[in-house]
């Protein structure tokens, strides 16, 4: 997965591309959480030079993006779409909380079957 937040203005942009990783989450600073689509590609290898696809998404102020292996949404027995729908409340719940609590409440979703990389990133309004 990559990922790319730029300031463009007073706005902030999101640039992505994600190789076969669940879809990132966008929540919003009053709790609506975003499924971003899947926008998928090749594994981001040296190798490989042909262009990638990439999608881009404006982010609003207090945002927080949320990218994640497939580790913390694979339950046995649970069906992925229902465990990412999970995710997404639990995700809802955390709006406002620092990033260290976001993570911390997040991490104990995870079945501890298979190993988890969670990301966090909030973007700030305009600095003065």
């Amino acid at each position: 997965m990559f990922a790319r937040l730029t300031r463009i203005g007073t706005a902030w942009q999101l640039s992505r591309a994600v190789a076969g990783h669940p879809p990132p989450l966008l929540v919003g600073p009053d709790g609506a959480v975003e499924l971003l689509d899947r926008t998928t590609g090749v594994a981001l290898v040296p190798t490989i030079t042909r262009p990638r696809a990439a999608a881009h998404l404006s982010v609003p102020d207090g945002s927080t993006l949320l990218m994640y292996t497939d580790g913390l949404v694979e339950h046995r027995g649970v069906n992925l779409s229902e465990s990412i729908a999970d995710l997404c409340r639990l995700a809802a719940a955390t709006a406002g909380c620092p990033l260290d609590e976001v993570c911390d409440r997040l991490l104990r979703y995870a079945p501890g079957s298979d190993d988890v990389a969670l990301l966090a990133a909030r973007v700030a309004g305009p600095t003065r």
